[in-house]
């Protein structure tokens, strides 16, 4: 089972990596890598800030 999930990190980190590569800068990069990964967790709401708060409740308003 562990096995698994880790294939599947892998495979969405690989992911997101080729869908980043037509984003230019890697300040955008790195910001649609958090954005991917944030839809992915089990929050109720989907919208920025939410988002923000489960990927870094101390940095909130920069990443909002």
């Amino acid at each position: 089972m562990k096995e698994r999930a880790m294939e599947m990190i892998e495979e969405f980190t690989a992911y997101l990596e080729h869908v980043s590569a037509g984003v230019g800068r890697c300040e955008r990069k790195a910001s649609l890598r958090d954005y991917c990964q944030g839809l992915m967790l089990p929050l109720k709401r989907k919208s920025m800030e939410p988002l923000a708060a489960a990927l870094d409740a101390t940095h909130v308003s920069a990443r909002h």
